[in-house]
């Protein structure tokens, strides 16, 4: 079963740049999607603004 929720770490494994890029990122998820940072992003909603493929990225994902 694979996680929904994703993090910053697994935005690091994804892009291969720093958490400070990712937390940048997913700051502008927030924005793009126009949701509260209370409410946790998912892996479909990170993969449709990177435009990468949800069942490749759920691979590359720490269990």
């Amino acid at each position: 079963m694979h996680r929904i929720v994703i993090y910053t770490k697994d935005i690091c494994q994804l892009t291969g740049k720093s958490d400070k890029y990712a937390r940048g990122l997913m700051k502008k998820i927030y924005a793009y999607y126009n949701k509260s940072q209370d409410i946790p992003l998912t892996v479909v909603e990170v993969c449709n603004y990177l435009r990468i493929d949800v069942e490749q990225a759920s691979k590359w994902m720490r269990g």
